[in-house]
């Protein structure tokens, strides 16, 4: 049984554009895990499995946040709507992915009465940043903000709910165990299964050099994201 088949429990994919959620909630997918939308093969250069439900719930969260400041009743009006409509959704489903939100979505979930169990997925920064900078075109400022705000997040939410890490470079590296371990945990598979999604998937684990560290600040973030994992 995953984790998120136990009562009320519901699993959310954690991290920042192109740092390998996808990839997490593919194999999860492929795992048995229901996040309520049609089964799609992994691609390194496209994203997917954000439940369009979601975007109409982030709306609400957005209102929410923006009138905050000076109206209560209207700001519960729409944190409310925001907790009914992820009530609903988590009703029908055994996993969500939705990074934008990330940091309120856990305390949302347990508002809704259900119980978030955290699966980060962990990238280095540099790679990340390429990625991101290739694919959206933004800058390096806004790729470290982003990084260093989402993955603190979660560092802190691993401490309030359960959870795992899994990192990137393991799935795709030749040291998978671990990754492999926290995979068929999170989704209640066999570690056979697992390793058999993961190659499908990924391909062949082989090794990679890694390039120099640009940004010590998000590579000490990095190295305690590779330590939690090995903890949980």
């Amino acid at each position: 049984m995953s984790k998120a088949e136990a009562k009320h429990s519901r699993l959310v994919v954690v991290g920042p554009p192109r740092a390998g959620t996808t990839l997490l909630a593919s194999l999860l997918a492929e795992l048995g895990v229901e996040f309520g939308l049609e089964k799609k093969g992994w691609n390194i250069n496209s994203g997917y499995y954000e439940h369009p439900d979601l975007l109409r719930i982030y709306g609400q969260v957005r209102k929410h946040n923006r009138v905050s400041r000076f109206s209560d009743n209207l700001s519960d009006r729409f944190k409310r709507a925001a907790i009914r409509g992820l009530a609903n959704l988590l009703s029908k489903v055994e996993a969500i992915k939705y990074p934008p939100i990330s940091a309120q979505l856990p305390y949302l979930m347990a508002e809704a009465g259900y119980a978030p169990v955290l699966a980060v997925s962990a990238r280095m920064f540099e790679p990340y940043a390429i990625s991101r900078m290739r694919m959206e075109g933004v800058g390096y400022d806004t790729c470290k903000r982003d990084y260093l705000e989402i993955y603190r997040t979660a560092l802190v939410l691993l401490r309030v709910y359960q959870g795992s890490v899994v990192v990137y470079e393991g799935l795709r590296g030749p040291q998978r165990e671990p990754a492999l371990r926290t995979l068929a945990s999170l989704a209640g598979a066999s570690p056979e299964l697992v390793e058999q999604v993961v190659t499908a998937q990924v391909g062949e684990a082989r090794s990679r050099a890694e390039g120099a560290t640009i940004d010590q600040e998000c590579r000490a973030v990095y190295e305690e994201l590779v330590r939690t994992a090995g903890a949980c």
